[in-house]
């Protein structure tokens, strides 16, 4: 709105505005102070009378007059209580469904943590499962071999076990034939003297350890020996040594080692003739620590002992007994009886924990 520009003074008049353009301008303030949206009205100035005549030859026009309405007055209001945003409704809780939620939450992470332990069983299980199968299928590829040697060992036993029948019928028919000859009167020995002579019939052999004396059947184990060493060959088909053990026979085995002839191998290779093997060592194992019979038990006609002593005859065997340091005074006594019985003896001492040993290159029993 463009400010009223005050009138300009007529001339001959001061230059004083005059009074309705200073109430103009103040009611001007006031609407742009208060804002109260006052509205000018301008009307036509009324008529004034006539001023008093000025001294002037020449009369002006009086200047326009501006009425300025007063704003209207706006009805009083009472004012009322502040309004503000809406203050927050505060509703009391459900504490029932507060405790149904945290159950809910309690049942949720036990069975989360029960699925995490599963899993870990589970993986657990599937490692277990795998070690398992891996041993399973090595425990499998062991029983073939396992299943081989055990065929092997079957077959061995077979014919170990033909070989002890046929020995067994062969010695109930010397033990017939035996019954039939009459027992020959025994001698007694003149001079006994430590002279003795290299033994060329059946030896007979004993062991004598602790005061007790066992039966060391050495020709049957030398003959399951050689049907060992047969099967072993055939089934192996290659020169090489063997080393097994065969037995028990009674309270003993017997551990050999058997390697090809050297010396004879070449010419037999070059006129196509099969190796030679020759039993190079063998060594007595026996089956339990205590073994054998006392003294007083050796005197009963049924005993071991007694047997195998009967099935002999002066003439045709002489008694081998490996003797221990422990027990001397027993082979004096059994000797000075087999000696009244016609027998020769001989004794062949060994140190306490030495085994029964011997080979091709070993020494001939000497007997008295």
């Amino acid at each position: 709105m463009s400010k009223p520009n005050p009138p300009a003074p007529e001339p001959g008049l001061p230059s004083t505005p005059s009074a309705a353009w200073i109430v103009g301008r103040l009611a001007l303030v006031l609407v742009a102070v208060g804002g109260l949206g006052a509205r000018l009205y301008w009307q036509p100035a009324a008529k004034a009378p006539a001023p008093a005549p000025v001294a002037s030859t020449v009369a002006a026009p009086a200047p326009p007059v501006v009425v300025v309405a007063p704003p209207a007055k706006k009805p009083r209001v009472k004012p009322g209580p502040l309004v503000g945003p809406p203050r927050p409704v505060y509703l009391e809780p459900d504490k029932a469904k507060i405790a149904a939620a945290e159950a809910l939450l309690d049942a949720v992470t036990r069975e989360r943590a029960m699925a995490e332990a599963r899993a870990v069983d589970t993986e657990t299980d599937l490692v277990r499962a795998t070690n398992r199968a891996r041993q399973a299928e090595r425990t499998f590829l062991a029983r073939g071999d396992r299943t081989a040697e055990l065929q092997e060992r079957l077959t061995l036993a077979s014919q170990r076990g033909g070989f002890l029948k046929s020995e067994r019928d062969q010695i109930k028919s010397e033990l017939a034939t035996l019954a039939n000859i009459p027992r020959p009167k025994g001698k007694t020995l003149i001079a006994k003297n430590p002279v003795s002579l290299p033994v060329d019939t059946t030896e007979v052999h004993f062991e004598l350890r602790r005061d007790r004396i066992a039966h060391l059947d050495l020709d049957r184990l030398i003959d399951l020996v050689k049907a060992d060493a047969k099967l072993r060959l055939r089934l192996h088909g290659s020169p090489k040594p063997i080393n097994s053990v065969v037995g028990p026979v009674g309270p003993f085995a017997l551990r050999y080692q058997m390697g090809p002839d050297m010396d004879t191998s070449i010419n037999s290779m070059l006129e196509n003739r099969g190796v030679t093997f020759l039993l190079q060592g063998w060594e007595v194992v026996p089956e339990g620590d205590v073994r054998g019979e006392t003294y007083p038990t050796t005197r009963h006609p049924a005993s071991g002992y007694a047997r195998v002593i009967s099935r002999h005859s002066p003439e045709a065997a002489v008694i081998t007994m490996w003797v221990y340091p422990d027990s001397f005074q027993l082979y004096r006594t059994l000797r000075d009886e087999l000696q009244a019985h016609g027998f020769m003896v001989a004794a062949r001492p060994l140190p306490e924990g030495l085994a029964i040993r011997g080979s091709p290159s070993g020494s001939v029993s000497a007997g008295q």
